[in-house]
């Protein structure tokens, strides 16, 4: 359209033709930035919201030169003593759930969830799903006789079948790594999930300690998961942080997660994992 005005200004006589350049200019920037707002009331900007996790990495490094200055200085002020980010609290949604799991069902409350958070963070004007529509989706040759998903990529079929999501991408601990580095990339567009490896620490975690701190597992427990497996756990990575512990003088950075043991469970129903320890097996990257 807007070539097709160019085209016709420049065969009016040369006078005319600058005040119609002119006002072609002004129609296209007045269209440009019309289309700009739609497009931002339609669907959520990824880009804009990544920056929230980009000032959140910032915060962190100023935070451990805090710390460093500290231990030469004790008198010296630390101006804070946790940062954090949550994809929830940022862009106000709501809280999905807390659900409670079935017998080795965690992977359909963790695949329906984080759908619903993309869905509404986004704006994606998507039809929502439930465990139960994600269970039942499922092939059950998938399945193994527990109920529990035998592989993550075994949900591809669903989900991009039945065009949940365009594409659906599971990233292994045995081809990368680093996954905490996938599951800080994959924050920057919403909640990401993943899958934990059951070690007892983290039994203990969930069922003694019920959620409460920040979960860190044994060292023998991450020489052991580095060489061994174990049945996974799998949750919803809602966000990252540090905290500073004055009485170890070290950071101790984060994910926070939704797990599926409702909300009485650590701080409704949301727990935190130490990052850096090998724990995360498997990212599972959903796009739309």
């Amino acid at each position: 359209c807007i070539q097709l005005l160019v085209h016709l200004a420049s065969r009016l006589p040369i006078y005319m033709r600058a005040i119609s350049l002119f006002l072609i200019t002004i129609f296209s920037s007045f269209f440009y930035l019309l289309f700009s707002i739609q497009k931002m009331e339609s669907g959520t900007n990824a880009k804009e919201l990544a920056k929230s996790v980009d000032a959140l990495a910032r915060r962190v490094k100023t935070l451990k030169k805090d710390l460093e200055k500290f231990i030469k200085n004790p008198q010296r002020r630390i101006r804070y003593s946790d940062v954090s980010f949550c994809w929830l609290s940022y862009s106000g949604t709501p809280v999905i759930g807390p659900y409670v799991q079935g017998a080795m069902d965690c992977w359909a409350f963790a695949f329906s969830t984080c759908y619903n958070y993309h869905n509404s963070i986004h704006k994606l004007e998507k039809d929502p799903l439930t465990p139960q529509m994600v269970k039942q989706g499922v092939n059950r040759r998938f399945l193994d006789r527990n109920g529990g998903l035998i592989r993550l990529e075994d949900a591809k079929e669903f989900m991009e079948g039945e065009q949940h999501v365009s594409k659906m991408v599971v990233y292994k601990k045995t081809d990368y790594a680093d996954m905490d580095q996938i599951v800080e990339a994959l924050l920057g567009k919403g909640p990401v999930i993943v899958s934990l490896s059951f070690v007892p620490s983290l039994d203990e975690y969930s069922n003694i300690n019920n959620g409460n701190g920040i979960y860190n597992p044994s060292d023998r427990e991450v020489r052991r998961v580095a060489n061994e497996e174990y049945n996974d756990h799998v949750v919803v990575v809602t966000g990252l942080g540090a905290k500073l512990y004055l009485h170890h003088q070290e950071i101790r950075e984060f994910f926070d997660y939704q797990d599926t043991r409702g909300a009485g469970w650590g701080e409704n129903g949301f727990g935190s994992i130490l990052r850096g320890r090998g724990i995360i097996s498997e990212v599972v990257d959903l796009q739309f």
